[in-house]
This record gives C-alpha cells, structure tokens and sequence, in this order.
C-alpha cells in the first residue's frame, strides 16, 4: 500500500531575499515549486514536515503531494534542490540546520522525471 503525502504550504506573496529572510525568522523555509510549463510558484513550508519528507526512505526522491493552505488546489512535486546554512548546521551539536531554501518540481503525469 502506497502512504499518500501531503505537505501544506502557503503562498509567499512577495519575493526576494529580504523577503526570503523574513520567513526564516518567522519559522517557515521559502521554497519555489516550478516546471510542468507552469509558471514559477514562491510558498513557504513547515521545516518539521519538510525534515520529515526528507528522513523517509526515498530521501530527496520522495514524491509527495502539497496542498495549498486556503485553497483547494494540490499538486505533486519532487524536491530537485536543497540549501542548507552550513554556519547554521556546525552550531547545531545534533542533527542538521533546518533548511535554507528548497527548489521543488511539479510532475506532470505524462512526461518523464528527467
């Protein structure tokens, strides 16, 4: 039986690394989910859920499903890029900093994972 994963994410209205700093400090991860010929989405993300994602068998593999906070608009996405702040990770005595920003693909069911 296949688990369903569902990740909340809310949308960033503002962009930038300013912007991007503020989230941080508000406790979410800035992401930006882009392909299927769709444009480019800014959202921001639970660092818990994310770790979460990410600690399961398929690691970075992982297809999970995001849910929009406030709408009833889903889709499925893979993690394609991760940044973590390695100042941040070395002042953590266990475990990994949360991280930093991630870059997420949408799939699109007919057409390959490349």
């Amino acid at each position: 039986m296949i688990k369903s994963i569902v990740v909340e994410v809310e949308p960033r209205p503002d962009r930038g690394k300013n912007a991007s700093r503020r989230w941080r400090r508000a406790g979410r991860v800035p992401a930006v989910i882009y392909g299927a010929n769709e444009p480019p989405l800014a959202v921001g993300v639970s660092p818990r859920r994310l770790e979460e994602v990410l600690h399961l068998e398929a690691g970075r593999n992982t297809i999970f499903t995001v849910a929009f906070a406030g709408k009833d608009q889903q889709g499925a996405v893979m993690i394609k890029d991760l940044q973590r702040d390695p100042v941040s990770e070395l002042a953590q005595a266990h475990g990994k900093a949360p991280p930093a920003l991630v870059h997420r693909a949408r799939l699109s069911p007919a057409r390959p994972i490349r």
